[in-house]
């Protein structure tokens, strides 16, 4: 990316989306040993091959869901997707942020939704000299003020563009994965993050292309009539 000029720039977009497994079909008790790290009592080599131990139930929005969760960095400008971690889906944003900061990135801004809004997180962008971008959240028994209104509507318009990211991801299928570990799946998310850079970056060199033509076509034009007015004006009088 940095050969072709797309170096991180213009700030940081940080945001999660849930990428589901398929389930596995097992009794409570044994699911919440897995989830202790314990392995339940009875089951063979065999068993414990075909069980994901490492996917996770998790509720969004009055929904359940079970895997896994990507958590991703996307530069502002031309959403590439600049660092990325894997982990279970049941994971809390905001412990992930240390994770995916990219300390590359030629601006100080970093963009994140209500799920980054914690004091450790603040603390963490003022010791990286980062610009605190995290929309706030509505504390207990009180609401947000005019001001943090205003301020968390400006950080969405710009960090809505991640949606894009993750839309575009979805396409590829990198909603959904099949593998039973978090190795397996961390190289199969990574990779469709991969193919999603490269296909971004062929649209914006066909879009630079385009709009280096179209100045090319412009400069002809206005060329040519010139030249037409030269001439109109060596003619001699009637």
């Amino acid at each position: 990316m940095q050969q072709h000029s797309y170096i991180a720039r213009g700030g940081q977009i940080v945001d999660a989306s849930i990428v589901t497994a398929p389930t596995t079909r097992i009794k409570d008790e044994e699911r919440q040993a897995i989830n202790r790290g314990d392995t339940s009592e009875g089951w063979g080599a065999k068993r414990m091959a075909h069980t994901d131990q490492d996917a996770r139930w998790t509720r969004k929005h009055g929904k359940s869901f079970y895997g896994y969760k990507l958590h991703a960095n996307v530069d502002a400008p031309y959403k590439l997707v600049r660092k990325l971690k894997i982990s279970a889906a049941d994971v809390d944003d905001c412990q992930t942020l240390a994770n995916v900061l990219d300390p590359s990135n030629m601006r100080s801004r970093v963009l994140a939704d209500l799920g980054y809004d914690s004091g450790a997180n603040r603390d963490l962008l003022a010791a990286h000299d980062l610009h605190d971008g995290i929309a706030r959240r509505t504390q207990a028994g009180k609401e947000l003020g005019d001001r943090l209104k205003a301020r968390n509507r400006a950080i969405s318009g710009t960090r809505a563009r991640v949606e894009h990211v993750f839309a575009c991801l979805h396409q590829l299928g990198g909603k959904t994965v099949r593998a039973l570990t978090l190795a397996r799946n961390t190289l199969a998310i990574a990779l469709k993050c991969v193919v999603y850079n490269v296909k971004r970056l062929v649209w914006l060199a066909t879009r630079t292309i385009r709009h280096e033509m179209r100045i090319a076509a412009a400069a002809c034009r206005n060329n040519r009539f010139r030249s037409h007015e030269a001439a109109c004006r060596t003619l001699p009088p009637e």
